[in-house]
């Protein structure tokens, strides 16, 4: 009989001090402000280790704090579960702990302030509605950014590339070479890399209908301007700094 009723009393505790606005007193306001200080360390440490530097010198106590929220989300999560009859104290104990689990409003609000699409005045409210509404949120987002980030990523390439090569000729006076190719070139219609070009020799720019590109191994060559690297130029840097 005692160790129900304190069971009882145990589980009614954890309940009112886990539970935010349940019971407000100090324990209860002091577990709500270490969970929220928990929350945002772990955020914190998972922004500060992307950063090499920050991993590189601090690497193991961000590793060890890491652990040490991911432990306190554990057994949050697992106090929850453990009192979850009380927050559902209309249905048997299976049931609440089954309704908790299965519970979609968190992933919902978390979806819903992700996606930015916001609450709004009309929201679903079965667990399948919300799940469809998420899917077509990540559907809508991913049409716009995965394209963007695509094109964006593609033009940052080339341009860093254009970059590299304008700072390596300014660098180590480099002259360049210019060849136009006509339509009946022996060159037209075949990939640069396989082209027999001398040793050190690059194609480094293609003018092409007012348009520079970049080339790779496997661009395949057309009428335009070749921009190769002067070998004289470069054998002369490497002569200046031995």
């Amino acid at each position: 009989m005692y160790a129900v009723v304190y069971k009882v009393i145990l589980r009614t505790g954890l309940f009112e001090l886990i539970e935010i606005g349940s019971n407000y007193d100090t324990w209860c306001w002091g577990y709500d402000f270490f969970n929220t200080f928990t929350i945002l360390l772990n955020l914190a440490v998972s922004i500060m280790y992307t950063f090499d530097n920050m991993e590189m010198k601090y690497g193991p106590l961000l590793l060890t704090l890491e652990r040490l929220t991911v432990a306190f989300f554990a057994i949050d999560f697992l106090l929850r579960v453990f009192t979850a009859k009380y927050l559902y104290p209309d249905v048997s104990e299976p049931r609440a702990v089954w309704k908790y689990l299965i519970s979609f409003s968190g992933i919902w609000w978390a979806a819903s302030t992700l996606l930015t699409v916001g609450y709004g005045d009309i929201y679903p409210v079965t667990t399948m509605g919300k799940i469809f509404g998420i899917f077509i949120a990540f559907l809508g987002v991913g049409m716009v950014a995965i394209p963007t980030g695509i094109i964006s990523a593609g033009f940052v390439d080339q341009y860093s590339r254009l970059k590299r090569i304008g700072k390596y000729g300014q660098e180590e006076d480099v002259h360049f070479i210019r060849i136009c190719l006509d339509k009946n070139d022996k060159w037209i219609g075949h990939r640069i890399a396989e082209l027999d070009f001398p040793q050190r020799i690059i194609v480094a720019v293609i003018q092409r209908d007012h348009r520079i590109l970049v080339p790779k191994g496997d661009t395949v060559l057309k009428a335009g301007i070749l921009i190769f690297p002067d070998i004289r130029s470069l054998y002369l840097s490497d002569a200046t700094k031995s």
